[in-house]
């Protein structure tokens, strides 16, 4: 009598195990479309930046001037002993992003730039899937899930995370920080010691991807506290919170050595709390941009009425963060929290001629995100989530017109900076850089007219003047060109090719004692400047002091042996030596 219950409950249970080994691969195929679409909508939408070339924003003076080292697998072990510019002149440390690009030069078997910009679409398909599976974690249904993913990705507040190369380690970052995060979820769900090691993983190739991941830690601590019930202080957590502190120690002792001194460059960047005041005026921009992304500017400047509108969202968000009580207000602290802290450590840097960039903002959104779908009555995610999915399908088509349009900015130097300056007309920088592209097409009137607009802004470059003071060397306005040195000047007094450039304008007006002088000056700054050496024996020659040009000319023969011009200048102050063997 006992036995048949018992017989009837295993057959219960293994038909149960039947249904659920059934369910798990039924489940992955339910994914299998939904991933799919969100992968190739912005994957396509991306795709006519594979026939980009460089923006000269940056791009240029990471790659093209860098070409031979990123070349070169064995260099690897370097890229992390270098900055993101692959040197020792600013504090942002991006080894992944340096190797990335280095991958992208070995698989394509070319130094074309192709391949750069289809890794950055390719890796933004990636984050697409990731954001859809991060949404599924927290419980939004998954026609709703697909719908925000793609809505996210195609929102032009983020067009130059993909569309500009040198976003690659915003790009790295955002990927592996939502895997990071789908693992530790994972993880904290199930304990198993497989996805804690894969979460640890993911989360020290976010740190060498970016600074900002040092913070993610903090971001799932928070997750914990909100969205478990488990015991902070378990064996497992312990473990995890030591494997944390291992990558960041590693890290840190590694990022401070690659770190140079950047003092040099003190007068175009600022670092610290007047910087991050100075950031704070970008929050409110960027809500304007993620709500209503219009006029997306390449190279953003501050504007006030950006700014009241993104308030008065920010402070409507809020008023509905409070007035929904049908969530716990930690779970929704948890998406403005996501946002603010990690946005603002990037915020303690400034460059003093650029307002703010927009791809600094890829990851913070997320949570923003995650806030509005948890601010959403759940009574209209089960009568209505079929018209606010319409509704957001609208959105992405409407979205996706506006960016597709956004793209063709980053197609060439010329398309970057003429929307940079139709969008930003008070940017000095963007103004400077078209300027630096007419120079380079001798078209010197119109890069005079560039570069004087950028000297007129309030963020002046102090290249700027170097710029006009070349510029009206080669129109031949040899008194302008040294007042615009003399200007430049007072900003670098350390750099010889300036005091080169001013003793050559001299002596274009005759004023060869003042040439030589100047000359002298870059020679002393740097003695192996053969070229200063070589202007210095000319204008020697012309006051007649021979010996002192043949001297000049010796030395430029030392550094430079086969210096035509130094050949022909020592030959002729011999001659006048009559020391004609000689």
């Amino acid at each position: 009598m006992n036995k048949a219950p018992k017989q009837t409950n295993s057959i219960t249970r293994n038909r149960q195990e039947i249904v659920n080994q059934k369910t798990v691969p039924d489940k992955k195929k339910s994914l299998l479309l939904p991933l799919f679409i969100v992968f190739c909508i912005p994957v396509l939408l991306y795709l006519q930046t594979v026939s980009f070339g460089l923006t000269n924003f940056d791009d240029d003076g990471i790659i093209s001037n860098n070409i031979t080292f990123i070349s070169q697998l064995r260099n690897i072990p370097k890229a992390f002993t270098i900055d993101a510019y692959l040197g020792k002149t600013c504090e942002f440390y991006r080894p992944l992003q340096t190797v990335s690009y280095m991958f992208d030069v070995h698989f394509s078997n070319t130094t074309a730039l192709w391949m750069f910009h289809l890794t950055n679409v390719l890796l933004f398909g990636f984050i697409a899937c990731f954001l859809f599976f991060v949404l599924l974690r927290f419980s939004i249904p998954p026609t709703l899930a697909l719908v925000c993913s793609v809505a996210y990705c195609v929102n032009p507040l983020f067009t130059s995370s993909v569309a500009w190369i040198p976003a690659r380690g915003d790009l790295l970052l955002t990927m592996f920080s939502l895997l990071t995060l789908i693992f530790f979820i994972d993880f904290i769900k199930t304990g198993k010691i497989t996805y804690m090691i894969l979460h640890w993983l993911t989360f020290t190739i976010a740190l060498f991807s970016k600074e900002t991941a040092a913070f993610l830690p903090f971001l799932l601590l928070l997750y914990f506290l909100v969205f478990t019930n488990n015991k902070l202080f378990d064996t497992k957590n312990i473990m995890t919170v030591i494997l944390y502190a291992l990558s960041g120690f590693f890290w840190f002792c590694i990022r401070s050595k690659a770190i140079g001194d950047v003092s040099d460059r003190s007068d175009q960047f600022q670092v610290g709390i007047f910087a991050l005041l100075n950031n704070l005026k970008s929050i409110p921009e960027a809500f304007t941009g993620f709500i209503f992304p219009i006029n997306i500017a390449v190279i953003p400047g501050f504007s006030v009425i950006k700014e009241i509108i993104g308030i008065v969202i920010l402070g409507f968000i809020i008023f509905l963060l409070l007035k929904n009580k049908e969530r716990k207000l930690g779970e929704k602290l948890f998406g403005l929290f996501w946002f603010f802290l990690l946005l603002i450590p990037t915020m303690f840097f400034r460059h003093l001629f650029i307002d703010y960039l927009n791809h600094r903002f890829l990851l913070p959104f997320i949570g923003i995100l995650l806030l509005l779908l948890f601010i959403v009555p759940k009574q209209w995610m089960q009568e209505k989530q079929g018209i606010i999915t319409k509704c957001i399908i609208v959105l992405c088509i409407i979205l996706g017109i506006i960016t597709a349009k956004n793209i063709s900015h980053y197609a060439s130097p010329s398309a970057f900076y003429d929307a940079a300056i139709d969008e930003n007309p008070q940017s000095g920088l963007a103004y400077n850089n078209r300027g630096n592209l007419k120079f380079m097409d001798k078209s010197y009137q119109a890069a005079l007219e560039d570069f004087t607009h950028a000297a007129a802004t309030n963020n002046t470059i102090a290249e700027t003047y170097l710029n006009i003071g070349l510029t009206q060397f080669n129109l031949n306005n040899f008194q302008e060109a040294i007042i615009n040195f003399d200007k430049y000047i007072t900003y670098r007094p350390n750099k010889p090719e300036t005091y080169v450039n001013k003793g050559m304008a001299l002596g274009s007006l005759g004023d060869f004692d003042g040439s030589i002088k100047n000359f002298t000056k870059a020679i002393s700054l740097d003695p192996q400047l053969w070229g200063a050496y070589g202007n210095r024996a000319i204008a020697r020659f012309q006051i007649k002091d021979y010996k002192g040009a043949i001297a000049d000319c010796e030395k430029v023969l030392q550094l430079n042996p086969n210096d035509p011009k130094a050949m022909d200048i020592k030959a002729k102050a011999q001659q006048e030596l009559q020391n004609n063997k000689e």
